[in-house]
């Protein structure tokens, strides 16, 4: 049984998707992207349905947003989410099948071990 859990509550105008649609981050195009802080090679991440091998340095330039979300929603916007239990999520908008609404991708994240 999968224990993963959707990672905090729901966002107003947004649907959270329960199955990977997206195993990739889509670029930002909006020009507010701009000024949005994350790490450059956030797209390169390998990742799969349920989790997402991070490195430390890209987890520690993500913003955390766990009691809220970001606002200027566009796709491609990232952040974690702390899941409660020592760990987080990372957590990106994209495009949703509703008018008027945007969705939320996320997989649990595990930092990859440093190479030797």
């Amino acid at each position: 049984m999968n224990d993963i859990q959707q990672p905090g509550r729901s966002l107003p105008g947004t649907a959270v998707h329960k199955t990977a649609q997206f195993n990739a981050i889509p670029p930002i195009t909006d020009p507010l992207g701009k000024h949005w802080r994350m790490p450059d090679n956030i797209r390169e991440v390998p990742m799969d349905d349920e989790f997402a091998w991070l490195t430390e340095q890209q987890v520690q330039q993500l913003p955390e947003y766990s009691s809220s979300y970001p606002s200027g929603h566009y796709y491609g916007k990232c952040w974690k989410r702390d899941d409660g239990k020592g760990g987080f999520w990372l957590c990106w908008y994209i495009p949703c099948s509703k008018p008027q609404q945007i969705g939320i991708e996320y997989r649990k994240i595990i930092i990859k071990e440093k190479s030797k």
